[in-house]
């Protein structure tokens, strides 16, 4: 029970922090990235970033839910 609990608050937290780093970085690079390469390479990493975060929460989740049923 305690797992389900850590992964209830974890997951949000983890899937949040991805989308709004993710999108930050969508409109930044939209607007100003075409101007300056070293912009466009931050709002890329921060893409990058943002996409592993929510794959790391998802198999987290995975890994907990078929440790527990």
């Amino acid at each position: 029970m305690n797992k389900i609990k850590k992964a209830a608050f974890y997951l949000p937290v983890l899937a949040a922090a991805g989308v709004v780093s993710t999108q930050a970085a969508v409109d930044e690079s939209l607007t100003t990235a075409i101007a300056d390469l070293e912009t466009f390479a931050l709002a890329t990493l921060a893409i990058i970033v943002g996409v592993a975060v929510v794959k790391i929460g998802y198999r987290v989740f995975r890994k907990l839910g078929s440790s527990i049923g």
